[in-house]
């Protein structure tokens, strides 16, 4: 799925730019991830099915701090650990195609009690707001999963 907007990119981590209240329900706050978090990577994917799932062909398995140290030198990379009450629950990245074009990718609610309450699908929203808001990008693009966790949530509401 595409979505539009114009304007000019500023720094994404910025910390008054990524603490957010999202719909009034739950707080969550987006925060660099950093490639000492991978630990929370290798809790969350404990096998190749997983990770294939979760990240294509960019890592092998099992994930390392290498292969992690070398992902997060993309300057392209906007890759956001979720933190909820204080607790790290997943991972999610938008990587910046050109100055005008973003894609959601490799979103992650990895502690399973955490799934299924429609965190993800509000982390989407949030994703696209920053890609608009402060990305500044023309369009934003979704794959067809992540769109339908959205439509799911929302039509739960």
């Amino acid at each position: 799925m595409l979505m539009s907007n114009k304007n000019s990119p500023r720094n994404i981590y910025d910390p008054l730019a990524t603490i957010r209240k999202i719909e009034g329900i739950i707080m969550i706050k987006l925060e660099q991830f950093k490639s000492k978090d991978f630990e929370y990577l290798l809790k969350w994917i404990d096998n190749e099915k997983d990770l294939v799932q979760f990240a294509g062909d960019m890592f092998s398995f099992p994930i390392t701090e290498l292969q992690i140290v070398k992902y997060l030198k993309d300057n392209n990379r906007f890759v956001f650990k979720v933190v909820f009450n204080g607790a790290i629950i997943g991972q999610a990245e938008i990587y910046l195609e050109d100055k005008y074009n973003a894609r959601l990718c490799r979103i992650l609610i990895g502690n399973s009690k955490f799934r299924g309450k429609g965190i993800g699908a509000q982390l989407i929203n949030e994703l696209l707001k920053m890609s608009f808001e402060e990305l500044k990008v023309d369009r934003v693009y979704i794959s067809p999963l992540l769109l339908r966790v959205q439509l799911k949530a929302q039509s739960i509401k």
